[in-house]
């Protein structure tokens, strides 16, 4: 789990596309050092997801993904 901020229409159009417990990719995203009193991870960094973000379902999960190659 990371910590990711943006605007709440963004929001709610990555949910209808990666609900919780789904993988998918996400582009267009900066990565931040989180701080400040409002931290929800012990991470470091806090991912910000630009308005243009693009969001597509992942049909493979990291676990299926050990040993293979590109």
């Amino acid at each position: 789990k990371i910590h990711a901020t943006s605007k709440r229409s963004l929001m709610q159009r990555i949910q209808r596309v990666l609900p919780l417990d789904s993988w998918g990719v996400i582009e267009h995203v900066t990565v931040t050092p989180a701080g400040g009193q409002y931290r929800t991870t012990n991470y470091k960094y806090k991912m910000v997801i630009a308005e243009d973000a693009v969001t597509v379902k992942c049909s493979i999960t990291p676990h299926e993904s050990k040993g293979k190659t590109r």
